[in-house]
């Protein structure tokens, strides 16, 4: 019986959170703002990127809807460091004059021959882009020995109201 009571009041938790996070634009009302990012293409960009071995993802923050966001439920990439180590990217979004804002700081442990691939799945409130900052972008971590290992990254992430 305790088990039940138990389980019945973490489901209204859920419940309230989902529903006030739709409330306030925070989650996806219908399939048309649900995004699925396949094989973003990335080019080498150290100066608007703010960073040695920095790439740009091929993806135009120009094209988002008037007053929405970008918000990113997860990110997959892969990168090359020591075997053994800890591969460390970082995801920003920056201007075209290079400011920049840290969304995410993204590791994986390298295997044996120092290849390290991960999905990382961004936990509520998830990473926001907004139409501002044009440019996404990944770059190794200062100091961590990592390299950007492929031009090509998958995203998914949905559009919601710019409050």
């Amino acid at each position: 019986m305790r088990h039940l009571k138990a389980s019945a009041l973490a489901s209204a938790i859920v419940t309230a959170l989902v529903a006030s996070h739709v409330e306030a634009g925070l989650l996806p009302t219908k399939p048309s703002q649900i995004l699925s990012i396949y094989s973003v293409s990335a080019v080498p960009n150290p100066t608007v990127c703010q960073g040695a071995g920095a790439f740009e993802l091929g993806l135009s923050m120009v094209s988002l809807p008037n007053k929405q966001v970008l918000m990113l439920t997860d990110f997959s990439w892969e990168a090359s460091t020591s075997p053994g180590s800890y591969a460390k990217l970082w995801l920003r979004a920056a201007d075209d004059g290079g400011a920049f804002v840290e969304l995410a700081t993204l590791s994986a442990l390298a295997d044996g021959s120092g290849k390290a691939a991960a999905t990382q799945n961004f936990a509520m409130p998830v990473v926001t882009i907004r139409p501002g900052l044009r440019h996404l972008c990944i770059v190794p971590a200062f100091g961590s020995g990592t390299t950007i290992t492929t031009n090509q990254f998958q995203m998914h992430g949905f559009l919601a109201s710019d409050k």
